[in-house]
């Protein structure tokens, strides 16, 4: 009874306290999950009446991997009208990498992280308490070393979304979360975005997102074309989608406003009940073939142009002996980087996954296009569970994010002065001792042996001071590592972590330049995943410095004064701008019974860079219908050469062809063109060139050793994850778990899955003299110098690729053009 009152009391007393507050952080992240390296949105609830009209800004402290303090900074509005209601403001931040992260409770949670109000001048007036616990969406699992895919599921809440089995499986890449959200909370600015993988668009109203003149489809828009992906499993309500009819695949109405979507009912399951996996054992039931009831799918008249149509559905398939009415189901487009897919039907329907739970797994692959073998275990399947475990089970981690930190670090450097700080320390106590004493000796005065070496100090150090001055100079030093990545019709969107070493100790500002106002661009501290960040700790002196959060069209420029102390300092960059890339038109001569897939076209390498190890990957669909990826290699790019795509890349001239039995462990492609594939799932022509040198490096993450003469192997796993087949056991041979921390961003699976070609090279100068000679991309001043640095630089291009369909193409197969009714 006493612990009863104790709680009644502490609960009273809590509600007292927040009354009096002027607000709370009322929400972190998406239904309390975030991603712990990446920018991520808060809103900030005030109370009615707390404060009056005016300029204020909102304040959120993170330290930095010195400890420094980084605040946050986002400057709000409080109308006059807005005073007698509640009101509510986003912010953004990066969590800190300090201690593994954020905590996840909540009395923690408000003691490690500040959230303060303040006036115009950001003079603090009060600490808003956080309300809502938060996770990480790659917190440690028990029992599961996989990442996981963190995937938005936008709904008006009567949908009802199946993803649970994924944390269950065998045979996947990566577990799938799943968070159901409303579109009024969706974020308005693509910072918001950056840890979300998938939007998976269901019954919400994509009319709320301009509602009150909120800019949420721009932000939207803004996050796919940066690489982002939205999947529209299209409603019985057609017109809760039409506000998204700019982005879709599918062609919602004609000129005159008539509409060229229409919902109908069917009680097939075809094709969902093709891709649900696993299927039930033999003489079990299948609900996908014997449902109750009937479905609203959409029947569709026309797609967009460049729109790839990858399943149709055939509105007569119960009856043989009528005429195909064949329309689009899964319907995929590129844009810019990312891509946007359309599904015929609603795949959170209450009526369909109301009464069939089993096999969503294979439909949300196909849909997400991931190369996953889904395997569940089975109460009494004694046989086919061990043939699941003799094939999954087990396997250690694999980081491909550790390749991505090495190129920041000044290690040269560092074991430079370290030389010199030992040859001044010999050469000093060689003069201040012996040499001293004998020349003191010769002239008998060695009773000022003392005295001489005191001196001998005080010009030793001071002649170090001075060779170190000299030695390190005034001006900044950078060492980086860039992702370069340029889609046409839009701006490049340049990636870069940044180790800069500057011999002054204050606040120095540091801006990028020639960015476009009308996209984010930020510099920031940079901050690594916590599950691969190891403190060092930080100063003794803590400092605090401020970002302010980058607002679209604004016109200040992107920059923050960073606190040196004579050392390095790790920040990271987003500068979107122009930049020259690779131009022209390549096509795909699709396969038949008699041709292979063939490439073509003329592209020239316009970037004004020497580009090496370069790939050109694509899916094309086989002669049966099946989906095969592609990946050609071309060991050098001269800048402005151009190359024939047909003669550079034809099967004919390849030197080597990477098959399931040869031993390609640690290996790396020779100086001829080089065909890897295609890369058939589940064929292991990929395993066999990749997952043999991924297998000795389990637990290190060390993927890029010098023994690889330059060529990075984990860039093209980074730029390709969501195409690369789940890791099996071999005799004698564990299979791995490869995880891509921090570098989930530079996933270029969503543009290939649309049919674009992706190019993928980095800057020849990596390579040259086995030092890492690349300046960077775009313009960056620190101390107001222009400051071009050295390091790596990778580039990733996505091209439209026209699809020639040969006329031998069997009539019965689908096809990737354009379905008009």
């Amino acid at each position: 009874m006493r612990s009863i009152i104790a709680g009644f009391f502490l609960l009273l007393c809590s509600s007292l306290c927040l009354a009096q507050t002027k607000g709370e952080v009322e929400s972190i992240g998406f239904g309390g999950y975030y991603r712990p390296d990446c920018w991520t949105p808060m809103v900030v609830r005030l109370r009615p009446g707390s404060i009056e009209p005016g300029t204020y800004q909102l304040q959120v402290e993170q330290k930095d991997l010195d400890e420094d303090t980084q605040v946050f900074s986002r400057v709000i509005t409080v109308n006059s009208g807005d005073q007698a209601k509640e009101q509510r403001f986003a912010m953004y931040f990066i969590p800190q990498p300090q201690s593994g992260g954020l905590p996840d409770t909540l009395r923690e949670l408000n003691a490690e992280m500040k959230v303060w109000l303040c006036n115009e001048k950001g003079k603090q007036i009060e600490a808003l308490p956080i309300t809502a616990a938060i996770q990480s969406i790659d917190a440690t699992r028990p029992g599961r070393i996989l990442g996981r895919k963190f995937v938005l599921c936008v709904t008006d809440g009567t949908n009802k979304p199946l993803f649970q089995d994924y944390a269950l499986a065998y045979g996947v890449t990566e577990d799938v979360a799943m968070v159901v959200v409303r579109p009024d909370e969706l974020p308005e600015n693509t910072l918001g975005y950056q840890g979300v993988d998938a939007i998976v668009w269901m019954s919400g109203d994509a009319n709320l997102l301009n509602a009150g003149g909120a800019r949420r489809l721009p932000a939207l828009t803004e996050y796919i074309k940066l690489g982002g992906k939205l999947i529209v499993t299209q409603p019985g309500d057609r017109s809760r989608v039409e506000a998204l009819e700019p982005l879709l695949p599918v062609k919602l109405k004609d000129a005159a406003g008539n509409w060229l979507i229409e919902p109908r009912d069917r009680t097939n399951l075809s094709p969902l009940a093709d891709w649900a996996r696993p299927k039930p054992l033999s003489g079990m039931r299948n609900p996908w073939l014997s449902p109750r009831g009937s479905f609203k799918v959409t029947y569709a008249k026309s797609v967009v142009d460049g729109a790839m149509v990858t399943d149709t559905i055939n509105w007569n398939d119960a009856d043989p002996k009528a005429e195909p009415d064949v329309t689009p189901f899964l319907v995929r487009k590129g844009l810019g980087l990312g891509a946007v897919t359309w599904v015929a039907q609603n795949l959170g329907d209450i009526a369909l996954t109301g009464q069939i739970t089993g096999g969503w797994m294979g439909i949300w692959d196909k849909v997400l296009d991931v190369k996953n073998d889904p395997r569940l275990m089975i109460r009494g399947a004694d046989t086919e569970n061990g043939k699941i475990e003799a094939a999954y089970n087990g396997g250690g981690p694999v980081d491909l994010g550790h390749a991505l930190l090495d190129a920041m670090e000044h290690s040269a450097r560092g074991a430079s002065l370290v030389v010199l700080a030992v040859g001044f320390f010999i050469i000093y106590w060689v003069m201040a001792g012996p040499v001293s004493f004998l020349i003191l000796g010769t002239k008998r005065k060695k009773g000022l042996s003392w005295q001489i070496f005191a001196a001998s100090a005080i010009a030793a150090t001071l002649v170090t001071v001075g060779v170190v001055k000299l030695v390190l100079g005034a001006s900044a030093d950078i060492h980086h590592i860039t992702f370069v990545r340029m889609a046409p019709g839009q701006p490049a969107v340049v990636d870069s972590r940044l180790g800069i070493y500057l011999t002054k100790s204050s606040s120095i500002p540091i801006s990028l330049q020639k960015n476009d106002p009308n996209y984010d661009s930020y510099v920031t501290a940079f901050a690594p995943h916590p599950q691969i960040f190891q403190s060092v700790g930080g100063f003794v002196g803590k400092e605090r410095y401020t970002v302010t959060i980058p607002e679209t069209g604004a016109a200040d420029p992107i920059e923050i004064g960073v606190p040196f102390r004579s050392t390095l300092k790790k920040v990271q960059a987003r500068w979107i701008g122009q930049l020259p890339s690779v131009e022209g038109f390549p096509k795909l001569i699709e396969a038949t019974f008699s041709s292979p897939t063939a490439l073509a076209g003329k592209l020239t390498n316009s970037t004004g860079r020497n580009l090496s190890d370069v790939y050109f990957a694509f899916t094309s669909r086989s002669p049966n219908g099946e989906w095969i990826d592609h990946v050609y290699y071309l060991p050098r790019w001269v800048k402005d050469a151009q190359i024939d795509l047909d003669k550079e890349l034809t099967a004919s001239k390849v030197a080597v062809k990477v098959k399931s039995s040869d031993s390609n462990e640690g290996a790396r492609p020779g100086d001829n063109k080089v065909l890897f594939g295609p890369l058939r799932y589940p064929n292991d022509n990929w395993a066999a060139y990749w997952y043999e040198g991924l297998r000795n490096s389990v637990n290190s993450g060390m993927l890029d050793g010098a023994s690889d003469r330059g060529y990075v192997r984990s860039f093209p796993l980074i730029s390709l994850f969501d195409r690369l087949p789940v890791a099996k056991n071999e005799v004698g041979k564990a299979r791995v778990d490869i995880l891509h921390r921090g570098a989930r961003r530079y996933d270029m699976s969503p543009a290939m899955s649309a049919g674009q070609l992706v190019i993928l090279a980095q800057d020849a100068a990596n390579n040259e003299n086995g030092k890492t000679l690349s300046t960077l991309p775009f313009p960056i001043e620190v101390d107001r110098d222009a400051v071009a640095g050295t390091g790596v630089t990778f580039y990733q291009i996505t091209l439209p690729l026209t699809r020639v369909v040969p006329t031998t193409q069997p009539t019965t197969q689908p096809t990737t053009q354009a379905v008009e009714k």
